[in-house]
């Protein structure tokens, strides 16, 4: 018994020491190289995608590129001092994995020299642009840099691989040379080997959704920047309609159709600002709004998007109490449930939509309710995983499903006061959201959304600044059309030098926020230092913490957000113009 004892603790010394010599020498090195070369190529990503978007004009932090850049030589030199000494060398291709990784080190340095001096010859003014020589050859140098990474990467998952087979031969050995102890030390094996599994699988999921965070946080960077953009072109396209359908027969087909391009802009310019709150990009903007008229609205939406196999029912009248929420939000709540139920139901059935009352004597009711019910006759969820639907990008599903419906659903539920139920069985599903009732009466729509009640011009001159010239000319035809007198210019210097030219002076500015050069509150400032009473209408298709970083923002000044639709425009020049004598300042 003493000498199974002994052989028993050297065999365990043994397999621990090996084992724990192995995980250092041969694993975990090479398993922090590859987490420190992923590192690598989202910084340099980064650095890339920001300085493309500084040369182009946007307004874009250098600290960040920077701060990319010196993280990504950081690691580099992590990773080419954690290989230099690392054995076994396994076959690599004609380098070496030492030689890739120093190679690796020398393409970011090379990298990094020519983003800070792309970033140094466009703030000189030399051309450095998007399609330049020098755009090609940044672009070569970060593809390089890419195609090396890749091959060092592959090249330390090659190792790590015959790595850990070389561990289980190691162990078999070992274990067939301690056989006499193997019934002993099963157990204690077994219960090893089953937590570090778990201690993988729950690696494994939290890299699944770091990765999909950083899809999400790069989607919302892409969607912040694109907006402007997309916004200055919905503005151009409702303009032009507005302008048709002012000479088209009133009530005839030109008109109408007219009328469906308006409607396809809004709902365009509503799906683009859903996507900057969801990407935290913008933020919610809640308001007593009235829950049967936006059911009533989605209906023909739900229609097309659940198809002609799902029979929808709506339920519901127009004694709802108001609720406070931002619409879009309740709209994507419905939108959400009823994709999920969609999706419950392959083969058809029937979807039911219910909005009533829940007074507060109902029992643990804290609080007067409005109740939104979606109730499907699908297969239901299975008891195992009915905890965890609202887990961020769990799914069920296989495909290319985000998994954050539902948890998106939560998120804007509890974040505006109420909760979420959930009854699932054979016969089908029931999501139940409880909203607090709102004191307030729900919003109207304003006078500004309403194109057919334009006010009359009654004259005035109008200096335009907007570098899009789509928009521009739209903008400028729409004013002209009113009978206002607008000098249209395409960025701020060219404003300055058409204001000092102009003798009689202009009755009021309207210029876009973010523009290369100079922006418009620099331009509003420099003008209204030589008028003071020049009236400043801005106009922004930029998010609102872009706006924010050029120290404007709606309520403080005159801010109209693109897109904007022609009564909304005209309404906020009549007004601009109605305060000419106390014009507000931009400020300071």
């Amino acid at each position: 018994m003493p000498l199974m004892v002994l052989a028993l603790g050297a065999g365990s010394i043994l397999l621990l020491l090996g084992n724990n010599w192995i995980q250092e020498r041969w694993i975990a090195g090479d398993v922090g190289s590859l987490r420190a070369i992923e590192e690598i190529q989202t910084r340099m990503a980064i650095a890339h995608l920001w300085i493309e978007e500084f040369v182009t004009g946007d307004d874009v932090d250098l600290g960040e590129i920077e701060h990319s850049l010196n993280r990504g030589s950081e690691l580099a030199a992590t990773v080419a001092l954690r290989t230099s000494d690392q054995s076994p060398a396994t076959g690599s291709g004609p380098a070496s994995i030492p030689e890739l990784a120093a190679a690796a080190a020398r393409r970011i340095d090379e990298f990094e020299r020519l983003t800070l001096a792309r970033q140094r010859d466009y703030a000189a003014g030399l051309e450095v642009g998007v399609g330049s020589p020098f755009d090609t050859a940044y672009d070569a140098a970060f593809a390089d840099l890419g195609a090396h990474l890749g091959r060092l990467e592959q090249a330390l998952i090659l190792r790590l691989t015959n790595s850990e087979r070389r561990a289980r031969l190691l162990f078999r050995s070992v274990l067939l040379a301690w056989s006499l102890i193997i019934a002993l030390a099963a157990a204690g094996l077994w219960s090893r080997e089953r937590k570090q599994r778990q201690i993988e699988l729950a690696l494994g999921d939290s890299q699944t959704q770091l990765l999909q965070a950083q899809k999400m946080e790069a989607v919302g960077r892409l969607a912040g920047g694109l907006a402007h953009d997309i916004n200055n072109y919905l503005a151009a396209i409702a303009a032009q309609s507005e302008l048709a359908k002012m000479k088209a027969e009133p009530g005839g087909s030109t008109a109408k159709r007219m009328d469906a391009v308006l409607a396809t802009t809004k709902r365009a310019g509503a799906l683009i600002e859903r996507l900057l709150a969801f990407s935290r990009r913008q933020p919610a903007k809640p308001e007593s709004v009235d829950l049967h008229r936006i059911l009533v609205d989605l209906h023909s939406m739900l229609t097309r998007l659940l198809g002609e196999d799902i029979d929808l029912h709506i339920e519901s009248s127009p004694g709802l109490w108001p609720i406070e929420i931002d619409a879009s939000q309740l709209e994507q709540i419905v939108l959400n449930l009823a994709v999920n139920a969609r999706e419950a139901m392959p083969t058809g059935g029937s979807l039911t939509i219910g909005a009533f009352n829940q007074p507060a004597e109902k029992p643990q009711r804290g609080s007067d309710w409005v109740a939104l019910r979606v109730v499907d006759t699908g297969a239901g969820i299975p008891e195992k995983i009915r905890h965890k639907i609202f887990e961020p990008f769990f799914s069920t599903k296989k495909e290319a499903h985000s998994g954050l419906g539902l948890a998106t659903v939560l998120g804007i539920v509890e974040q505006n006061g109420g909760r979420v139920e959930v009854g699932s069985g054979e016969g089908g599903t029931t999501f139940e959201i409880l909203l607090p009732r709102s004191s307030k009466e729900p919003s109207q729509p304003t006078l500004d959304d309403d194109a057919g009640s334009i006010p009359p011009a009654e004259g005035g001159s109008i200096l335009l600044v907007e570098d899009n010239d789509e928009l521009r000319r739209s903008t400028h035809d729409l004013l002209a059309t009113w009978g206002y007198s607008v000098t249209p210019v395409r960025d701020g210097l060219a404003a300055l030098e058409t204001f000092e030219a102009q003798e009689e002076g202009f009755d009021l500015l309207i210029t876009d926020v973010v523009m290369p050069g100079l922006n418009g509150r620099e331009v509003a400032e420099t003008l209204q230092d030589a008028d003071p009473a020049l009236p400043v209408l801005y106009i922004s298709g930029h998010t609102d913490d872009v706006v924010l970083r050029h120290d404007l923002e709606a309520g403080s000044v005159d801010l109209l957000q693109k897109p904007f639709s022609a009564g909304q425009l005209a309404h906020r020049v009549r007004a601009a113009l109605a305060r000419v004598t106390d014009s507000p300042q931009a400020p300071n």
